[in-house]
């Protein structure tokens, strides 16, 4: 009786604990949409700081910088519950001499608005033409989520949007770019870049598949994709092929193939 009684609560309290993450998701999941729903006049071109915001010198590591609410940053893919982002910044020739901003400065946006403050001295990855990258982790609750492309595209994508039309506003809030290159697709393309802190010479995040009938039929991305509706297959280099229209085998297969030729041709 005393064995079947633990099993019983252990039972009990998995159940309790799926249906609150289930919960929590679906919780986010709305929040996201409500958020997409009111982006209509606002570019955000990239991830937003839901701020003020600490950034660290590593995960759970001292704080060396604030940033305030709203400001645009880079990130690389997410660790467990951390973000790895970048900030653009203006410099001043001491800075970019010494390649450091030190403890207590007013960061500067490149137009020279103040959007946050060091608390410790950084150490600048890239300097520039007036400019640097600092490079410091933040927790994932700190980035608005509707502001992560992936999250944004899964939105509209669960609202039905399946076409140029109605991604236009997904299109336009994330700056998207024709792609003119490996025109063997016979797609038309539509494409971000992946973050510089990924790669130096970053390749592309998402590319959008558009057919002639102006339908998406697929994406290209080197970041997961929350779409269990939809089949994905793992291609050269890092990079998925999620099927959103209807696609048969032959014409998956040499997608994939076309997409590995380019890749596999370029540095």
């Amino acid at each position: 009786m005393k064995r079947f009684l633990i099993i019983f609560f252990c039972i009990f309290f998995t159940a309790c604990s799926t249906k609150t993450e289930n919960k929590k998701s679906d919780v986010e999941t709305k929040e996201i949409n409500d958020a997409v729903s009111k982006v209509k006049s606002e570019r955000l071109l990239g991830e937003r700081i839901d701020g003020p915001a600490n950034l660290r010198s590593s995960v759970n590591g001292k704080v060396i910088l604030t940033l305030n609410d709203n400001v645009l940053v880079e990130t690389a893919p997410l660790l467990g519950k951390w973000f790895f982002v970048g900030v653009n910044v203006k410099l001043t020739d001491k800075q970019a001499k010494d390649f450091k901003i030190y403890p207590n400065t007013n960061l500067l946006s490149t137009e020279g608005k103040i959007i946050g403050k060091s608390k410790d001295t950084i150490e600048l990855w890239l300097v520039g033409d007036g400019s640097g990258l600092i490079g410091a982790y933040t927790h994932f609750d700190n980035i608005k989520k509707h502001s992560i492309p992936e999250r944004f595209l899964e939105s509209e994508l669960e609202k039905g949007h399946h076409d140029l039309s109605s991604l236009q506003n997904f299109i336009w809030t994330f700056n998207f770019q024709d792609f003119n290159f490996n025109k063997e697709l016979k797609y038309r393309q539509l494409f971000i870049y992946e973050s510089k802190l990924v790669d130096p010479s970053p390749r592309d995040r998402i590319t959008l598949l558009i057919n002639s009938k102006e339908n998406l039929i697929g994406v290209f991305h080197s970041r997961k994709l929350n779409l269990n509706k939809y089949k994905s297959y793992k291609m050269d280099r890092g990079h998925y092929l999620t099927v959103i229209g209807d696609l048969d085998n032959k014409e998956i297969n040499r997608i994939i193939s076309e997409r590995n030729n380019f890749d596999n041709s370029s540095d």
